[in-house]
C-alpha cells in the first residue's frame, strides 16, 4: 500500500503491518513510477515466496536490485534466500551490490 501525504510528497510503503521505507519524492515523475513498480514486484515476490516458488521470487527481487532505486527489502530477501539455499557466491554478490548502491545514496 502506498500512502501519499501533502507537502514534499513523502511516500510511505507498507508491507503487511510494517513500514519498510520512507522516500521523499519531488513530484510525480520517473522516481514515483519506479517506486510503484518496485513495490509491485516486491509484493509479487512475497506472494511467490509464500506459494513456495522461490525461483519466481528471486527473479522479481533480482529485477528490483538492478533498478537505480533504494530498495533494501529486495536486497535483504535475496540474501536470506541465497543463504538458505547455500548459494554463497550469489549471497556475496548481492551484499557487494548493496554496499555499492549504499555508497551512491
Amino acid at each position: 500500500m502506498l500512502l501519499n501525504l501533502p507537502g514534499r510528497c513523502p511516500c510511505i510503503f507498507f508491507h503487511g503491518d510494517f513500514i519498510i521505507d520512507i522516500i521523499f519524492i519531488a513530484g510525480y515523475g520517473k522516481n514515483y513510477q519506479l517506486a510503484l513498480k518496485v513495490e509491485e514486484r516486491n509484493k509479487a515476490a512475497r506472494e511467490a515466496e509464500e506459494d513456495g516458488d522461490l525461483n519466481k521470487a528471486v527473479r522479481f527481487y533480482e529485477q528490483n536490485i538492478r533498478e537505480d532505486y533504494a530498495d533494501k527489502f529486495a536486497f535483504e530477501r535475496l540474501m536470506i534466500i541465497y543463504r538458505k539455499d547455500k548459494e554463497y557466491k550469489n549471497e556475496l554478490r548481492v551484499i557487494k551490490e548493496g554496499l555499492k548502491f549504499s555508497k551512491k545514496i
